[in-house]
């Protein structure tokens, strides 16, 4: 198992972060943030993941599956700002 500081991402700015111990980094972002992951492209919202042995850095996005009304919100990424904003709280 490796120790990796997970933060929450808006675009560069850290909005929360975690210490998590995980065997791999995908799993450290899911056990601090509480939802599924996948590869980072350019979202706006993403998780920074940092081994702290080894200092290497993992970009991760969110995982959302939109439900069809909410279709056009997950597109202009408004959606997912309210749900990370509301979690913040």
């Amino acid at each position: 198992m490796k120790t990796y500081q997970v933060e929450e991402m808006a675009g560069e700015t850290p909005v929360s972060r975690n210490t998590v111990t995980a065997k791999l980094p995908w799993e450290a972002a899911t056990l601090s943030t509480k939802k599924e992951v996948q590869a980072r492209r350019e979202e706006r919202l993403w998780v920074r993941v940092t081994e702290e042995s080894g200092r290497a850095v993992y970009k991760y996005a969110f995982k959302y599956l939109p439900s069809p009304d909410r279709r056009n919100e997950q597109r202009t990424g408004a959606f997912l700002f309210m749900v990370l904003a509301d979690e913040i709280e």
